[in-house]
């Protein structure tokens, strides 16, 4: 999940013993959620949300030049 005005990623999981949970402010700046989001929104998976693919993948496309991280560049 992001925040409407990208502030904030939260991501939850079932884990095997309980719930994973991880909460990042400021998202763009994380090279990790970069990573994690741009490997989502090209994963080639049948049952993957289509949708929230495009979403994601228009959210990377859109960051400020300046949130891109050093590895991009």
């Amino acid at each position: 999940m992001m925040a409407l005005d990208s502030s904030v990623y939260i991501s939850c999981s079932t884990g095997e013993i309980g719930v994973d949970v991880r909460a990042v402010a400021h998202p763009a700046d994380s090279e990790n959620v970069l990573r994690e989001l741009g490997w989502y929104a090209s994963w080639d998976y049948p049952r993957a949300d289509k949708e929230l693919q495009k979403r994601i993948a228009a959210w990377l496309e859109g960051r400020a030049p300046s949130a891109v991280s050093r590895s991009d560049r």
